[in-house]
């Protein structure tokens, strides 16, 4: 009986799990495509209409904003020169070399995600309170294509 119940348990946890997938996978057709420059354009106007902010905290967010674009400006740079460094390597058959800048491209990866979780993180704490009224604004929903139902 306990091992029927288990396996029912492991069905409904990965049904659950394909159902939360299927859900983010839908949401990000409804996002589209956005160039890099349309972002930082987009961000730019967003932070001017956020509603109810103070100075201090469009100031922050403006910062902020310009930190992370040139950081994640300067992973970018690294990661192709790494690509780059990656086929010179395989094409005069240098393993320890390729070794390593395999694993140099995987923490420069890592650190792009944690620099964007990071600055995610610091926006929630510059807007406090406000975050979930901000975000869950129509005008901001529809500013930034969130066309569908559950945004």
């Amino acid at each position: 009986m306990k091992g029927l119940l288990f396996i029912l348990m492991l069905t409904f946890l990965g049904s659950c799990s394909s159902a939360v997938k299927e859900e983010i996978r839908e949401d990000r057709m409804t996002v589209g495509h956005i160039s890099h420059e349309q972002m930082i354009e987009k961000m730019k106007e967003m932070i001017d209409r956020i509603p109810g902010i103070t100075e201090e905290q469009h100031d922050r967010l403006l910062n902020l904003h310009s930190e992370v674009y040139a950081e994640s400006q300067d992973i970018n740079e690294k990661i192709k020169q790494n690509k780059v460094l990656l086929f010179k390597y395989l094409a005069e058959d240098k393993n320890k070399e390729i070794s390593y800048v395999k694993k140099d491209l995987k923490k420069l990866y890592n650190g792009k995600l944690e620099l964007m979780f990071k600055a995610f993180d610091d926006v929630k704490k510059i807007l406090g309170k406000n975050a979930k009224k901000i975000m869950s604004d129509q005008e901001f929903r529809l500013y930034h294509g969130f066309s569908h139902e559950r945004f």
